[in-house]
């Protein structure tokens, strides 16, 4: 079981620079994966392409099977994916919204949901409108949606990024947990270099659509390569589950 994408090389229209090139990874269920890079270096679009929203031909393959070749709920029984930017502002409430992830098993699964809720301490929050909750509230709320699809394949762009800092430092430890636990293939886009790279078992730099590096973050490889990607130099040190970058 695995997510492959082999010799990627994709260009959008009317440009003539690809926007990733020649990229090539093996993702496997019970790993988290962190990939980074500056913006525009491609990790958006890789992710687009993995889940199909961007057309690939044969460079991706989901469990020995050319993407394309699955129907939207097979995929959907398999892969979830949340965009960087997706406003979902139903007048539903916060259990309902969740429920929304189940649409391709066509079923609610209750016992699921409340799970959900109480391992990620929204248990509070299950009556409330989902459009009366915090920017934070919500981004955790879109999280829960996705994990209650079930699916063994989990694609997020920049999950983080409405959340302070303590609910960072929870969600990347919970989805780790997910990742372990559970079975499941995590990939995240990420900005943050400072604490995420602490959590996740292997890191994706990307600079200029090309992968310039891949594996653990506290290698000395893996400082030349952020160096590289960034334009700027770093120190890197790990100190107990998180990784300190200095410029």
């Amino acid at each position: 079981m695995s997510l492959v994408i082999e010799n990627l090389t994709f260009c959008y229209r009317r440009k003539n620079i690809p926007a990733v090139e020649y990229f090539s990874y093996t993702f496997q269920p019970g790993k988290f994966y962190g990939i980074f890079g500056t913006n525009g270096s491609g990790k958006s679009t890789l992710l687009k392409i993995a889940i199909g929203d961007l057309s690939a031909d044969k460079a991706v393959l989901l469990e020995n099977k050319p993407l394309r070749e699955f129907s939207s709920k097979e995929l959907a029984k398999l892969m979830a994916y949340a965009p960087q930017e997706e406003e979902l502002l139903l007048p539903f409430t916060v259990k309902k919204c969740i429920a929304l992830g189940r649409y391709a098993w066509n079923d609610n699964n209750s016992a699921l949901i409340d799970r959900l809720l109480k391992d990620w301490n929204a248990e509070h929050l299950a009556d409330k409108l989902f459009a009366e909750l915090s920017g934070g509230e919500r981004q955790k709320i879109k999280l829960l949606r996705i994990l209650a699809q079930d699916t063994r394949y989990i694609l997020l762009d920049e999950p983080a990024s409405s959340l302070d800092l303590p609910k960072q430092i929870e969600l990347y430890r919970k989805l780790q947990k997910v990742a372990h636990e559970e079975n499941k293939c995590i990939i995240m886009v990420c900005h943050d270099l400072y604490i995420a790279p602490g959590f996740i078992d292997e890191m994706l730099l990307l600079k200029n659509g090309n992968l310039i590096y891949s594996g653990q973050t506290e290698t000395q490889e893996a400082a030349q390569a952020i160096r590289d990607a960034f334009e700027y130099d770093f120190t890197i040190s790990r100190k107990n589950n998180n990784i300190e970058i200095s410029w």
